[in-house]
């Protein structure tokens, strides 16, 4: 992956601010409770292709928003506490 990814330290919220590229997939997984997670998923989807995919780590009895810009809550996994939250692009018709 080397040739094709780049590891950037930064704050998550600063990076995200600054990119002007479109990205397929985001994953997003920070330190639970301390609302990072709200705040990034107001800033993700500027930053995605209308194809992308946003997959956030939370635990389950968490409540997501269920649209973050374009992007609605499709699927909700459960892992034990732990709940992966899958969001799709609205137009793209992923219902």
């Amino acid at each position: 992956f080397s040739k094709k990814a780049v590891v950037v330290q930064s704050d998550a919220l600063s990076f995200l601010s600054r990119r002007t590229e479109k990205y397929d997939i985001a994953l997003l997984d920070p330190p639970y409770s301390k609302g990072i997670l709200e705040k990034a998923l107001e800033k993700v989807p500027a930053v995605m292709e209308e194809t992308g995919v946003i997959i956030c780590e939370a635990p389950y009895k968490d409540e997501l928003p269920e649209v973050a810009g374009t992007f609605k809550l499709q699927k909700k996994y459960r892992y034990g506490k732990t709940g992966l939250f899958l969001y799709r692009c609205e137009s793209e018709g992923n219902d």
